[in-house]
């Protein structure tokens, strides 16, 4: 089978123990992005299997219209770059793991890494110490600090309860020794806050961790 993989920027998935299963099958894996339709159907037109790595290509019906070998996409998590149907209509089966619940150790420490940063402004005593000047002011902690949105550490407040109660119930038994406060108040009510760019449909966040950069009403 002919198999192409977009998107591998870094060229990782060659080292991963799954990278195995691909054994004598033709793998082709692009390291660069490219959007334009008339050149991704050149690359991929004669691919049968297509792996896709998160939403960084749009996979629309004018491209899958160009390519009439492709008989599978597989990726991983939500697919609304891909247009599903214009791949039913075309015999083009979607696999798309989910992985629910498995929780993302990478985007939590990611984004654990914002918050002290901008709380500690880690990047601008960075640069100023490239620049000659050591300590230019004294910063805050983050102990007993309120952080919005969600979360299973420190002092919580969250503006959609009911969504995030779940949840926060899971993280208490995996975290059993962390105190978990829950308040109903404004989200703008919080010091500094963390949220991803893209979250569930009934939570449209507007604001990556920070103290200074707030959301404002609406």
């Amino acid at each position: 089978m002919k198999i192409a993989i977009l998107d591998d920027y870094f060229d990782t998935l060659r080292t991963l123990a799954c990278f195995a299963k691909l054994a004598g099958h033709q793998v082709t894996v692009w390291n660069d992005h490219v959007q334009d339709t008339g050149a991704l159907a050149e690359r991929l037109q004669d691919t049968e299997a297509l792996v896709l790595i998160r939403e960084r290509t749009q996979i629309r019906a004018p491209l899958l219209e160009k390519l009439p070998k492709l008989r599978l996409i597989s990726q991983r998590s939500v697919y609304p770059h891909i247009d599903i149907d214009a791949c039913t209509r075309l015999g083009i089966v979607v696999s798309s793991n989910m992985h629910a619940g498995t929780p993302s150790y990478a985007t939590a420490e990611l984004t654990w890494g914002l918050v002290l940063a901008a709380m500690r402004r880690i990047p601008q005593e960075m640069a100023a110490l490239k620049a000659g000047r050591w300590q230019t002011g004294v910063w805050t902690g983050v102990r007993g600090k309120a952080l919005g949105e969600r979360a299973y550490v420190l002092h919580v407040i969250v503006p959609h309860r009911d969504l995030v109660a779940r949840q926060l119930g899971e993280a208490r038994k995996r975290a059993q020794r962390v105190e978990v406060v829950v308040e109903d108040r404004d989200f703008h009510a919080a010091p500094w806050s963390a949220a991803c760019a893209r979250c569930r449909p009934a939570i449209q966040p507007k604001v990556i961790a920070g103290p200074s950069v707030m959301p404002g009403p609406g």
